[in-house]
């Protein structure tokens, strides 16, 4: 079972990085599953396996142990539904978004107002995450029982710089073609990005980052190092010839040397500044770290200039769009400051227990500077001020506290160790760690499943190389297990495990069957959809409408879907009308369309309150209703709490989205009085500043005018004249 749990490792690790950097939903469910798999095999192995005092469940006694369950224990508490009272207590923010979740009709007394609420509103992502994180810790701990000899260590080590050089030659054969193309997908950004097989040259640059670590620290072990000896008392050439006289340390010595001069010219064509930053930050961690060590002090000197000449040796080759993007680097990083600085800003106001692990691009958009325009942001190119506001201040210092304890212990070990591998390499994690560190600065590779799987790959290798000991002729691996029989109270930490593992596999799943359904539907419609000039007839509507329910009942948590099905009804209700008005059928309130899209909008709602233009739609929904005799006294105040919602969620990002609110409150202010009219002024003078482009701006208060007309024919230009500026 060890054999074939090895295997399975290798393949995910492997083949992570070529689809994308596993970053669509096939790709790391392929990740996922797969390290779930080996992790059960390895554990059965073990549980299943007769002793003389019976089964037992083994577990690698380590100190990332705490590192674990400070990632594992903040993850499920974001996502468990606590009393009401605890979290206005200890978020406030998060209760306000909380509470704009609850539907309406829950509020009118219609249904009862839940009393229970989870830290992250929007669970969805945090289960991705957890799913994610467990396949990353079971990843490190089944990898540090598999490599429990050198062999197998190095074995390792040479995957990962295979792998490293395939991407780089993948990227040069790319880049010969014409357009610029990833496997089956064509990027639509610059072409002069050298990337690889990933969709972003910053995260191609990520991997070559753990690459050229491991190559340094790999190459500096196969070179002999002379007890008490310097630099000083034995040359590089005596060096060289003693590597010579062992012909398969030599061949290997030689093959990790050309990995590492192809990696570098590899960073140097990225034109990843971060990327190459960060490389020269971990040769110099690795560096300083070999300076300590008097017997491999001189391998220190020889790392820096290697690097330095084969910097020198890329710029002759003619990169010369590195070296531009590096003139550009103070104005790029006006943009991830302020991002960083935005991004701290949703830290504090969430500071004690954060938005939840992978929420950033649902609440970002309320916070979004109108510097940037309508620019979508998944992540906040800051890896550090992400999670600070993901996790709050209790999960960011807890995680700190556990991976700093890591480190220390890991270094303590490596100062006591003496052999070549274990020093070597062992000091290659410290160096990884710090230029992912520093990349984390500008840049989200701890998103990219395919770097962290590698990142856990190298905290792996470089433990168990320190793990290895030589004892006379024999070669000793000192990894400690903590032993539990399987019986009784014993039998508490397997199964813990077990259920961790089955709930993965059954979200991981779930959100891949949905996932997979609905790319089928939408790839059909697309293919009639070109026959048919691009019309999207009722029949491919229908099909759609039904791939996003099925989705939605394999994947209920997921806001997206229900969503998905709401828009697709007003596409078919446009359809029948011929256009967006309402006709007598949709304004007789008894369309049956009418409460379905409104019941989807609620559940949307209900699982991510953040989306401001679902809190739109199902306003505009609500005054459908008018010839319900409860109309003025449930719908119209259910609209206007929507469009309060909206008004909460909606910032600075979408212009638009301030035009439609000062529209209702506009058809309010007939009955409402000045208090709605002064909210829909607010609201059309937020539209215009905030509209970059003139014609644009123009035809917004062209449409406002006769809006505004439509409900004030005799009063249009003294209002106007309050709206303009």
């Amino acid at each position: 079972m060890k054999r074939a749990a090895y295997i399975i490792y290798m393949t995910v690790l492997v083949l992570s990085p070529v689809f994308f950097g596993a970053v669509e939903y096939y790709a790391y469910t392929f990740l996922i599953l797969g390290v779930l798999l080996a992790s059960v095999l390895l554990i059965a192995s073990d549980a299943l396996k007769k002793r003389a005092g019976g089964r037992t469940f083994r577990w690698p006694k380590t100190r990332f142990n705490a590192v674990w369950l400070a990632i594992t224990v903040l993850l499920v508490l974001q996502l468990i539904p606590l009393p009401e009272a605890v979290i206005r207590f200890v978020s406030p923010t998060a209760w306000l978004a909380a509470e704009k979740s609850v539907p309406t009709s829950a509020l009118a007394g219609q249904a009862g107002v839940p009393d229970f609420f989870a830290f992250a509103v929007y669970r969805h992502p945090v289960q991705l995450a957890l799913c994610k994180f467990t396949a990353y810790a079971l990843f490190f701990f089944g990898m540090l029982r598999l490599l429990d000899s050198r062999r197998r260590v190095e074995q390792t080590v040479m995957v990962i710089l295979v792998v490293c050089i395939a991407e780089i030659f993948y990227g040069l054969c790319a880049s010969f073609g014409e357009g610029r193309q990833v496997l089956w997908y064509k990027l639509k950004w610059d072409p002069g990005f050298f990337t690889g097989s990933y969709m972003n040259h910053n995260h191609f640059a990520g991997l070559l980052e753990i690459g050229l670590m491991l190559a340094a620290g790999y190459a500096a072990a196969l070179t002999r190092s002379r007890k008490g000896g310097g630099f000083a008392r034995v040359g590089i050439r005596q060096r060289f010839v003693e590597i010579a006289r062992d012909s398969e340390k030599r061949s290997r010595w030689l093959f990790v040397a050309f990995s590492g001069v192809v990696i570098i010219v590899g960073l140097a064509l990225s034109a990843s500044r971060g990327g190459i930053i960060s490389s020269a930050v971990g040769l110099l961690t690795l560096s300083v770290l070999f300076l300590f060590r008097t017997d491999h002090r001189w391998k220190g000197k020889v790392l820096l200039a290697i690097f330095a000449v084969g910097m020198i040796y890329a710029l002759q080759a003619g990169v010369g769009f590195t070296v531009k993007r590096f003139e550009n680097t103070p104005e790029d990083m006006k943009t991830r400051i302020r991002l960083a600085s935005t991004t701290l800003d949703i830290f504090k106001d969430y500071p004690a227990a954060g938005i939840g692990i992978g929420n950033f691009p649902h609440v970002y958009p309320r916070y979004q500077s109108a510097f940037d325009g309508r620019v979508f942001w998944k992540h906040a190119h800051s890896d550090w001020a992400q999670f600070l506001a993901e996790a709050g201040i209790a999960g960011f210092l807890a995680t700190m506290a556990g991976a700093v304890w890591f480190l220390a212990g890991f270094l303590q070990r490596w100062r006591q160790r003496r052999d070549p591998l274990a020093v070597c390499l062992g000091a290659a994690l410290p160096a990884v760690v710090a230029a992912y560190a520093t990349h984390a600065l500008a840049e989200f590779n701890f998103h990219i499943p395919a770097n962290f799987l590698m990142f856990t790959a190298a905290a792996a290798v470089c433990s168990s190389a320190l793990l290895l000991e030589r004892r006379g002729h024999k070669t000793v691996y000192g990894l400690s297990y903590r032993r539990m029989r399987v019986k009784g109270v014993g039998i508490l930490p397997l199964l813990l495990v077990m259920v961790l593992v089955a709930w993965c596999t059954s979200k991981i799943t779930s959100h891949f069957s949905a996932e997979a359904g609905l790319a089928a539907a939408r790839s059909e419609q697309g293919a009639v959809g070109e026959k048919a000039e691009q019309k999207a007839t009722k029949t491919t509507l229908n099909r759609k409408l039904a791939a996003a329910r099925s989705a939605w009942r394999r994947d209920p948590d997921n806001a997206g879907y229900p969503y998905l099905a709401a828009e697709i009804r007003m596409q078919l209700r446009q359809e029948a009308t011929g256009s967006e008005g309402i006709d007598a059928a949709a304004a007789s309130g008894r369309s049956p369309a009418d409460l379905a899209i409104i019941r989807l909008l609620e559940e949307s709602i209900r699982l991510n309150p953040y989306p401001a233009i679902a809190h739109l739609q199902l306003g505009w929904e609500y005054t459908r209703r008018f010839d319900q005799p409860d109309y003025d006294l449930s719908w119209l105040p259910a609209a206007d709490i929507s469009m309060k919602r909206a008004a909460y969620f909606t910032g600075e990002k979408t212009p638009r989205h301030h035009v439609e609110l000062g529209h209702y409150w506009t058809m309010r202010s007939t009955t409402k009085g000045p208090v709605a009219w002064v909210l829909a002024v607010w609201h059309y003078k937020k539209a215009l500043v905030l509209e970059p482009k003139a014609r644009v701006r123009r035809q917004a208060a062209e449409e406002i005018r006769r809006f505004v007309e439509a409900f004030y024919p005799g009063q249009v230009d003294a209002r106007m004249a309050e709206i303009l500026p």
